[in-house]
């Protein structure tokens, strides 16, 4: 068989430059000996069926398009797919027994694989394993199963996995293959036949799984190839009006002839590979071989798929356990590094004193900080000029935080520095000037064993790229250079987390202990630095006055006079303010540590919603839109917390005297999505602009608008969080528009490569 795709396959052939988007869940042919129907759940109308479905009902393959499942199938059989049918959850019954479909190959009856997809039933009847129902081998699997179950460490349960496995289907060879980031598999556990080659840590490329074979198995955990000779399976006839077929959750769909050369050139007759998904991520397969055809009771395929959840399960439990305890001893080197910090409020001291908690932060071998234009240097690392070539490079990309273990690709000139580091990760204190904390790691020689070479896989014959008929699996050894080990997700937290650190707390403290002028700190900073002395130390004393200025309230009433209960209403009145202004500064400190969880938002659906809330109490007020369907990416919890921000000041601003008239209104374009809240109040004069976003700055009394002071700084620092603008334009009497503006990329802004 030629190496690519007949045309009655597809449309089109697909060889091995375009296997990667070959669609190999609408091939048209299924694997034998199972038997495919397909109908319209509505009327049970035959409107697909395999060719060999002739063995089973002694008619011509397109005789039974257009005639009923219902008429194919005796009153026993007919009662029990309608039981099937009468369920919510149709896969979970499978397999459904059919006692009475026979003909070759399915002496014992057949067991029907059943799923629904866009109105049609698939039904695949396959061949029914008696042997399966003896009590000896159902308590062979469950032992089997409680032994997986029970296992405890990683090693163990990938070496018992497959030998239980073995043990079970009798494969030839039975491998746990793990995936890496870019799907390059490893095989990391072997069970075989002594007298066959060891695939034992070999490592397989990406390429031999395609990404679209990857994808089907996160909806169907198996994939079951009976056989890889030519003649293993049957055509499919569809009627005229269907175009194609969607096979993606068939057990038996055919199997592309690409990847049935590669099995004959892996001496494979059969195979079976049993998904396991981690995180709703592919981590790997167990992935079973057989030297010659093998067909696999659905039952057992089944129970199989069990032990299969059972590895994800523990994988999963023990990633979740692995990653709590790195971000643990992450905390607690973090906060060593923070306690030599605090100490005098000298972060290069600090830093200093902490060099072996700053490196052990990020598992590096050295580290650069840049502050106040001065380099100061910890463990191995370039030298100063040097490191200036770094820091224009990270100016160009101008990020918060840049990580790569492939720093030569992204920077050339670091092979040749004096101190060869091939891995860089950086978070960024300032942005103007640029100062940044950097950590390295050198350069990691690894040795990759391939099960055969990865360029030697395919050659081109008459313009068409074909397997290499002499393609070998032998192990082949490269070197890998040039890299150093990737860095972890917990160490880029950890580094972002140190930045809050220092830029919310010390950089502050160390600022203000510097200049030695008395002047107050940036507002932001302010409150970040002391917004959790606020929320314990200020809540708890307050907590207890408005708790006695109640008892007196209740109990001595009627014995003060009208100054004491003034008094005390002054009192509680006092009390609740003060915890709104706590409030207020706890939500713009939380700003500075939340990620941002991005999802599309329709503006109108938020502003009506808020709208409700900020004007009970303000009958006489006005809304009009227009925004005409817009919706933006955004933080659905920072994004109401900064309309309702604008939304309320636009009320508060606008109630006095008149109607409140608000007006909301937006559109797109190619960059941004503009939004521009509207009020008709008081206005102010726009050369206080720029004030009117800071903490603590408002320009009209306490007694005239109520207020914190914090809210437009809250709006300001959501907008920056999404990369975004906010401005305002206002004239005094005539009313103030507030508009934000945001990037149509916003997804890409926050993800990137491993960027926050």
């Amino acid at each position: 068989m030629s190496p690519t795709t007949p045309p009655s396959l597809y449309p089109i052939q697909y060889d091995l430059s375009n296997c990667d988007e070959e669609p190999i869940h609408l091939i048209r042919s299924y694997q034998l000996p199972a038997v495919l129907l397909v109908c319209r759940e509505a009327t049970g109308e035959v409107v697909a069926n395999s060719e060999n479905a002739t063995a089973l009902w002694g008619r011509r393959a397109r005789a039974l398009l257009g005639t009923s499942v219902w008429d194919l199938l005796s009153t026993a059989d007919q009662e029990v797919l309608d039981y099937g049918l009468s369920v919510d959850n149709l896969e979970a019954e499978n397999p459904l027994f059919m006692g009475d479909v026979r003909g070759e190959g399915f002496a014992h009856g057949a067991n029907l694989v059943a799923h629904r997809n866009a109105g049609l039933l698939y039904l695949e009847f396959e061949p029914l394993d008696a042997g399966l129902s003896q009590a000896a081998f159902l308590h062979r699997v469950d032992k089997s199963l409680q032994r997986v179950q029970r296992i405890d460490q990683e090693d163990t349960l990938f070496s018992s996995v497959v030998r239980e496995v073995k043990a079970l289907t009798k494969f030839d060879r039975v491998m746990l293959y793990q995936f890496d980031d870019e799907y390059n598999g490893e095989v990391v556990a072997e069970a075989r036949e002594e007298e066959m080659e060891p695939f034992l840590h070999l490592r397989y490329p990406h390429t031999d799984i395609p990404k679209q074979a990857r994808e089907l198995f996160l909806r169907n955990q198996f994939r079951h190839t009976v056989s890889t000779a030519e003649d293993g399976s049957t055509g499919i006839v569809l009627s005229p009006e269907l175009g194609q077929l969607d096979l993606g959750n068939a057990t038996n769909r055919g199997v592309s002839p690409i990847h049935l050369k590669y099995l004959r050139n892996m001496g494979v007759g059969a195979s079976l590979n049993i998904a396991i998904v981690v995180h709703r991520k592919l981590w790997g397969l167990i992935a079973c071989h057989h030297r010659t055809e093998k067909f696999l009771d659905y039952r057992l395929r089944s129970m199989l798929g069990f032990m299969g959840k059972v590895v994800s399960g523990h994988l999963a439990l023990w990633q979740s356990t692995d990653f709590r305890n790195r971000i643990l001893q992450t905390s607690i080197t973090r906060s060593h590094l923070f306690e030599r910090m605090t100490e005098n409020f000298d972060i290069v001291q600090g830093v200093t004193n902490g060099e072996r908690e700053l490196l052990k932060l990020t598992d590096s071998t050295g580290a650069a900080m840049f502050l106040d234009g001065e380099f100061y240097r910890f463990g191995r690392t370039p030298e100063e000029t040097e490191l200036h070539q770094t820091l224009d490079f990270l100016r160009t990309i101008d990020r918060t935080s840049y990580a790569t273990h492939q720093l030569y690709e992204e920077l050339p000139a670091a092979r040749g520095f004096s101190e060869p580091v091939a891995g860089l990760l950086s978070i960024r204190l300032t942005e103007n000037p640029g100062e940044y904390i950097i950590w390295f790691r050198p350069e990691i020689i690894q040795t990759i064993n391939w099960g055969g070479r990865p360029d030697q896989r395919k050659e081109v014959v008459e313009g068409k790229v074909q397997l290499h008929p002499n393609l070998s699996f032998q192990r082949y050894a490269e070197k890998i250079r040039g890299v150093a080990n990737p860095w972890l997700r917990h160490q880029i937290d950890g580094a972002l987390a140190l930045r809050n650190d220092i830029k919310e707390v010390i950089l502050q403290k160390y600022k203000e202990a510097t200049r030695l002028n008395g002047q107050l700190v940036n507002a932001y900073e302010e409150l970040e630095s002391f917004s959790y002395t606020v929320s314990h130390d200020l809540r708890a004393p307050l907590r207890t006055i408005k708790g006695f200025a109640e008892i007196l309230e209740e109990d001595y009433h009627e014995q003060l006079d009208d100054e004491g209960r003034s008094a005390l209403q002054t009192i509680v009145s006092s009390v609740g303010k003060m915890n709104q202004f706590i409030n207020d500064i706890l939500s713009f400190s939380r700003l500075g540590r939340t990620e941002l969880q991005i999802n599309d938002i329709v503006v109108e659906d938020l502003v009506r919603e808020i709208w409700t809330e900020v004007t009970i109490g303000h009958a006489e007020s006005e809304l009009s839109t227009a925004l005409a369907g817009l919706s933006l990416p955004g933080d659905h919890v920072q994004m109401r917390q900064l309309f309702l921000n604008l939304l309320s000041n636009a009320v508060k601003y606008s109630s006095k005297g008149q109607v409140a008239r608000v007006a909301v209104e937006g559109h797109r374009d190619d960059d941004f999505i503009t939004v521009t809240v509207r009020d008709n109040g008081i206005g102010f004069d726009m050369n206080y602009a720029e004030r009117i976003f800071a903490v603590f700055n408002r320009l009209v009394t306490e007694d005239q608008y109520p207020g914190t002071g914090v809210g437009l700084a809250i709006a300001k620092r959501i907008m920056d969080k999404h990369h975004g603008t906010i401005s305002v334009d206002s004239e005094p009497g005539q009313g103030t528009a507030f508009t934000v503006k945001f990037p149509v990329d916003l997804r890409q802004l926050t993800t990137g490569k491993q960027e926050i």
